[in-house]
């Protein structure tokens, strides 16, 4: 929309060019090595992709160690953890409300279609 009526959104940065757009490339480098390592390892049959996962944490440690920024500090350290449990206990409850929903369906017999749940409801009246 704004490629053919400028005026319609705001103005945005310039783009990165010469000297600065090779500073951003080389402070990506050792993420992209990492990665490059890590699948390379399981597609080249170093190591299996349960050992590929945790050759990860070990090798961010080593990049953000030899990082010059220093970035990781121990309050970052906490906000990263916090933020990893919060998205790991909506996984799971994501997981849990299927498996609730599976024994569901499993239990009222709506799995075998139509024919499952006249079934069901012809026992459920029969014990009245």
């Amino acid at each position: 929309m704004t490629w053919r009526d400028p005026q319609a959104g705001p103005a945005g940065r310039a783009q990165l060019l010469g000297g600065a757009a090779s500073r951003r490339v080389r402070l990506v480098w050792p993420v992209v090595v990492l990665f490059l390592a890590v699948i390379g390892g399981i597609y080249a049959g170093v190591f299996t992709a349960t050992e590929g996962a945790g050759h990860r944490p070990p090798g961010a440690r080593l990049r953000v160690r030899a990082s010059r920024a220093r970035a990781l500090t121990w309050r970052v350290f906490v906000e990263v953890l916090i933020e990893s449990v919060r998205t790991t206990s909506m996984l799971f409850m994501i997981l849990i409300g299927a498996l609730i929903f599976a024994n569901f369906i499993n239990y009222t017999t709506m799995a075998f279609g139509p024919q499952g749940l006249r079934h069901s409801v012809s026992r459920c009246t029969r014990s009245w």
